[in-house]
């Protein structure tokens, strides 16, 4: 059956899912309990499965069975840690500026512009989107610079707009 996930969907489900590491429930189930009787959820990411599959360039495909989602888990696991969720942040692609590469201008009409790249870091750890790419779509050959506000117009023709900077 078809259906739409918008893109909205997909970004409220990841805060729901940063939230639940701090949720707690007063309803019963498998947690633990603190001193004013509430149920603290635990999440933990786990390592596991060090030995190799038959063929490790095609793992096989994995299933919706009781053996696959309840037990082998529990079998292959080696290691655990507690997270928490200052453990958990949201991420994106990280797309270093590279000379000569075609980036995509930004457009928010884009239903693909996820998959595109349409912003870049440098060096520097600045971040930029890219808002016009000289309209030939020709390769970015000079390195946008700069923190002002203001549109940067690079020597190639793209317009780049400083988005913010990453503490190293």
């Amino acid at each position: 059956m078809p259906a739409i996930v918008t893109n909205k969907f997909r970004i409220h489900n990841a805060k729901q899912f940063v939230e639940a590491f701090d949720e707690i429930s007063t309803t019963s189930g498998a947690a633990i309990t603190d001193a004013s009787g509430l149920l603290n959820t635990n999440m933990y990411l786990f390592i596991g499965k060090v030995t190799a599959w038959s063929d490790d360039t095609a793992p096989p495909t994995p299933t919706d069975s009781v053996s696959n989602t309840v037990y082998n888990h529990w079998r292959d696991m080696i290691a655990a840690k507690k997270i928490g969720s200052t453990d958990v942040s949201h991420v994106c692609p990280r797309y270093n500026w590279t000379s000569g590469t075609n980036y995509f201008a930004y457009t928010h009409a884009n239903n693909a512009l996820f998959d595109q790249t349409f912003y870049v870091m440098t060096e520097d750890y600045n971040v930029y989107k890219c808002l016009s790419n000289n309209n030939t779509d020709g390769a970015s050959t000079t390195k946008p610079t700069g923190t002002g506000t203001s549109i940067v117009t690079t020597g190639d023709g793209y317009k780049w707009k400083f988005m913010y900077q990453i503490s190293a």
